[in-house]
């Protein structure tokens, strides 16, 4: 597991090797592991889904492309934000329909205070 405080500690760019360690001890382990992102406060948790920040990735300058939510997607890897868990597959359907609405302009953030407010708004159950 890997604990956060808040959603704005997954933009830093080494959540992303974060992420990919937790997917691969998952994988070496006998049947039953399981692995997940907790984020303990609904505080910043949007940012999820939007793009990482720049940091360092072998001591090279490096900026993870995609988002925190399709990083966790890619490795099967599901998050609890606040108590309210969230699969993989039901985040990549919230981002799809995230990504949909900001191109039509009609992505409304302030729906979204809390996971379960935000699955309501974007119709993802």
């Amino acid at each position: 597991m890997e604990v956060k405080n808040t959603g704005n500690a997954t933009i830093k760019a080494d959540f992303e090797r974060q992420v990919e360690d937790l997917a691969k001890w998952e994988g070496k382990g006998s049947a039953g592991r399981a692995t997940r992102v907790e984020i303990e406060t609904t505080e910043k948790w949007t940012n999820i889904f939007s793009g990482y920040k720049s940091g360092k990735r072998d001591g090279v300058k490096y900026k993870p492309e995609g988002t925190p939510a399709g990083t966790m997607v890619k490795n099967g890897v599901s998050v609890r934000i606040a108590g309210t868990d969230i699969s993989p597959s039901r985040l990549k359907r919230m981002e799809a329909e995230i990504q949909a609405r900001k191109q039509a302009g009609t992505m409304e953030w302030s729906r979204m205070k809390t996971p379960k407010e935000a699955m309501d708004y974007l119709g993802v159950s």
